[in-house]
């Protein structure tokens, strides 16, 4: 009885010493592994000497069974723990991702493989691409409603230092601008400049108009004889702060291009940034409500560029007689730096429908020459 008693205490000491193995073995990195073979096998000696030291054992052949039963049922229960806990944790959809070699050898690929597949099933089921959008979006929705808070608290200080007495500029696209003392002080200034700006467009009409034909050549020249009469009476033409440009619809591209701008009484040689047609845009807009319309209170239709850092503020008007396959062809923006500077001439502007006058050169030009024929049969 000794023996049946010997052999199956170090059955038991084996199986308990496996259970150990396996589970630091799959858990443990490389260092811990090389601890957890020493520390078991000293401690697999040891538990053989007390069991020993217990059942008083010193038969040379009752030792010799015991260590045998001790490593075999240590040997075999390791394996046995090692294929169950394999068929536990295995992916039942792919059979590469966790394989018996990867455990029995104590290969760590089978983990970076599990983690990689079930992110790539996270990204497809998430769409990464749809997430990266509405965070774009909400950035932009971000920032409007910074530039209305920014506009808000500044119409609220001015309604506290008129008090009671509110008078305000009804301005596109549904806004209200209020109007403070110094600026109605300032009103018969703006409207001498706009006078004179009007009357000078007058004059540069009849000059080109009496010449007879137009060519692409003749229509840039002339548009930018109106800007340069914008700059020099109603913005100080010497100014690097203004830019004055029209566009027109590139076919080919499904978009604006620049046709001829200027900054103070410089001619702009580089291009300007490309608005596309299919995207929410001021020029869209403005087309759609037949007014110009300012960004500072349209943010809602603000094309957001590379450089919105330089120019700050803008006013945009799109000439919406003026059409080809249903798209407007000509727009007419002034871009400002300093917003603060210009925000009242801005306002001004809009109010008396200045744009109107532009559309009335535009309208008179195209019914002397016909404008596609020029724009889209000239090196444009």
């Amino acid at each position: 009885m000794l023996i049946v008693s010997s052999i199956f205490a170090h059955i038991a000491l084996g199986a308990l010493f496996a259970l150990f193995f396996v589970y630091y073995y799959i858990n443990g990195d490389g260092k811990s592994k090389v601890f957890l073979e020493i520390i078991l096998g000293s401690g697999n000696f040891a538990g053989m000497f007390i069991l020993y030291k217990t059942f008083k054992i010193n038969n040379t052949i009752i030792n010799l069974f015991s260590m045998a039963a001790c490593m075999f049922s240590f040997l075999i229960i390791t394996f046995l723990l090692i294929i169950l806990l394999a068929f536990i944790i295995k992916d039942k959809e792919n059979d590469d991702i966790i394989r018996l070699r990867d455990i029995i050898f104590g290969q760590a690929s089978w983990v970076k493989e599990f983690r990689d597949k079930r992110k790539k099933e996270i990204d497809e089921k998430l769409d990464y691409n749809i997430l990266k959008n509405k965070e774009h979006e909400l950035d932009n929705r971000e920032q409007i409603i910074k530039g209305k808070e920014l506009y808000l608290k500044e119409e609220f200080n001015k309604l506290e230092q008129l008090g009671n007495k509110k008078v305000r500029l009804h301005l596109p696209e549904k806004s209200n601008i209020v109007v403070t003392n110094d600026y109605i002080e300032m009103i018969p200034s703006y409207f001498r400049d706009i006078t004179n700006c009007i009357l000078e467009m007058n004059a540069i009409e009849k000059k080109y108009l009496d010449e007879g034909e137009f060519t692409f050549r003749s229509l840039r020249a002339y548009l930018m004889s109106l800007s340069t009469i914008i700059s020099s009476n109603i913005f100080n033409s010497n100014s690097t702060d203004i830019r004055i440009h029209f566009r027109y619809y590139n076919k080919d591209k499904n978009g604006y291009d620049k046709l001829i701008a200027i900054i103070g009484k410089k001619i702009v040689k580089q291009d300007m940034t490309f608005i596309p047609n299919n995207t929410n845009n001021m020029i869209m807009k403005s087309y759609e409500c037949k007014r110009a319309l300012i960004k500072s209170i349209n943010y809602n239709f603000d094309y957001k560029s590379h450089n919105k850092a330089i120019w700050k503020d803008y006013l945009t008007y799109t000439f919406y007689n003026f059409e080809t396959e249903g798209i407007p062809v000509l727009s007419f923006g002034i871009s400002v730096k300093n917003e603060t500077r210009y925000k009242k001439i801005f306002y001004i502007l809009n109010y008396i429908k200045f744009e109107e006058y532009l559309q009335e050169k535009i309208d008179n030009l195209h019914s002397f020459c016909n404008l596609q024929n020029i724009i889209y049969g000239g090196d444009v």
